[in-house]
């Protein structure tokens, strides 16, 4: 009997018996693909993926079939899917921000608009200039990413991969935490905070000195300003009276064992935002009392409305007292992490970093930005009109009986979403039989479009799952994707996998589209709703 290798390795021969390489390539690989595959696709990977905002069925159906902006059945498609702010303010720019960029680069100097290896001596003053706005002392204490992905990233390896403890995150947040957590350690790495029912923040008063989630959490991630949720958290969230904070919860732990949890502060909507009580920067540091490690991170592709740059950045904020602790610390392995290179940097995307920087430190000590105040304002008056009671948000309200916020009296002041949930008895989209017709209509739109590459990929995942463990809300955007040609990512890959509470099926769009925009797809998405729940 012959083995798989043993046949891989028979020789195609030409007329006169001498192989030829074409032949031989050609032989090689027909024989290979009639082989099962030896090697076992990684669980942690793929729930990575399916926790990821790209890999919903609607977003690689879009990626498969769409041409010139149309589906195969001739309906145009109308994206409110993206983080991508400029889509939505087509033609602003921060004017200092792209002159550094522009000036950054000797256009025919042979410059290379890249960061060498050395760049941690190299861009000395650049870090310098961006420290003060983080109260950070030590500009070594500065580490430039390749977008806030970068500084994720950079942060999950050394602190969830190294302590081998879990990672503290409110449930329903910004995904990429929670992709790269799970590629990184696993699903169970994930230590999810719940959030109050009324208020939609992370619900801390469950928690006590017995109940302590920092017994087995090594740090905590928080996005003070937030994303799929347009709340700004309140001070209460980390120190209370009775004393169930997260900082005041972490400090319980770090008395018992002697180790500092450090908190990743997500930062990028901050300039976003407009509540009448900010929590800032300084009132974080302030809340912390000097008794954390606080690692800022933050990036250009929000309000700064340049994400194509990929620059973000990790300000590591040490009080003096811990300075020897994290020297050997999180410092030390944040410095070896970047010697390896691990986050390439153009040098033009470190200039506009900077040139941002200036503007937000200027911003906070009283100089307000006429730009940056006219996207806040623009971005306000479209989610939640000029009274606050308007906007895309009443328009979405009062839509379809069927649609709702998940937290309808939350207090809308940050980013640019908001949460929306199908209300109402035997919803189509959790049962197995459903999500299976639906996700024959996937396949089939993907051959009507004679994507042979996108069916194949899409036969070969169908083998590892079964359609019953699809995400409902995933297989309702998909449903709502190919019915009316509008794009919206499923708000299940914003809860920790597994996690979405049962019943729960909705949507978190882009809330600072031109109204208009929402308007003309109004009639397709009432519709929608009606027939299939109507059934």
């Amino acid at each position: 009997m012959v083995s798989p290798t043993q046949k891989i390795s028979q020789r195609s021969t030409g007329t006169n018996g001498v192989a030829s390489a074409d032949n031989k390539r050609e032989d090689f690989f027909k024989k290979l693909a009639g082989l099962r595959p030896r090697v076992k696709a990684n669980s942690m990977i793929i729930a990575g993926r399916e926790q990821t905002l790209k890999d919903t069925w609607a977003r690689v159906l879009a990626g498969a079939v769409v041409v010139n902006r149309k589906l195969p059945n001739g309906l145009e498609v109308r994206r409110f899917d993206s983080g991508n702010f400029p889509k939505y303010l087509p033609g602003v720019v921060i004017p200092e921000i792209r002159r550094a960029m522009e000036q950054s680069i000797k256009v025919g100097s042979g410059q290379e608009d890249t960061v060498s290896g050395e760049y941690l001596k190299d861009l000395d003053d650049d870090r310098a200039a961006i420290a003060p706005y983080y109260r950070v002392t030590d500009p070594n204490h500065i580490f430039f990413t390749a977008g806030i992905s970068g500084a994720i990233l950079t942060i999950q390896q050394l602190l969830l991969l190294n302590t081998g403890q879990g990672m503290l995150i409110p449930n329903l947040t910004y995904s990429t935490h929670l992709a790269v957590a799970t590629m990184l350690a696993g699903n169970g790495s994930i230590i999810p905070i719940e959030r109050d029912p009324t208020t939609g923040l992370p619900d801390v008063s469950r928690y006590s000195k017995q109940n302590n989630p920092f017994r087995t959490a090594g740090l905590a991630t928080v996005v003070t300003h937030e994303n799929p949720l347009p709340i700004v958290h309140t001070a209460e969230v980390y120190r209370n009276s009775k004393g169930t904070g997260l900082f005041d919860l972490a400090e319980i732990e770090t008395l018992k064992d002697g180790i500092i949890r450090p908190f990743v502060v997500d930062l990028i909507y901050l300039s976003m935002s407009w509540p009448k009580t900010q929590l800032t920067i300084d009132k974080m540091i302030e809340l912390a009392d000097e008794k954390h490690i606080l690692l800022f991170v933050n990036s250009l592709s929000k309000v700064m409305l340049e994400p194509g740059k990929r620059a973000g950045v990790i300000a590591a904020y040490v009080p003096k007292r811990l300075r020897a602790y994290a020297a050997g610390g999180v410092i030390r392995g944040l410095e070896s992490l970047f010697d390896l290179g691990l986050n390439p940097q153009s040098y033009s995307s470190v200039k506009g970093l900077v040139a941002a920087h200036d503007i937000l430190t200027a911003e906070r000590d009283g100089t307000p930005h006429p730009t940056l105040q006219w996207i806040r304002g623009e971005a306000r008056r479209r989610f939640i009109g000029e009274d606050g009671n308007g906007g895309n948000q009443r328009f979405m309200i009062e839509l379809s009986p069927y649609l709702k916020p998940l937290y309808p009296n939350i207090a809308i002041e940050s980013s640019g979403y908001n949460v929306f949930v199908v209300q109402g008895e035997d919803l189509p989209w959790i049962k197995p039989e459903y999500k299976k017709a639906v996700l024959d209509r996937v396949r089939s739109m993907m051959e009507q479009a004679n994507n042979h590459d996108a069916v194949s990929a899409f036969d070969d995942y169908m083998k590892r799952v079964t359609p019953a463990r699809m995400g409902a809300s995933d297989i309702l955007c998909a449903d709502l994707f190919m019915e009316t040609g509008v794009l919206f990512p499923p708000i299940d890959r914003f809860f920790v996998l597994g996690t979405e509470p049962e019943g729960v099926v909705g949507f978190r769009p882009v809330m600072i589209a031109e109204p208009n925009e929402f308007h003309k797809v109004g009639a397709l998405i009432k519709e929608f709703f009606e027939t299939r729940m109507n059934k």
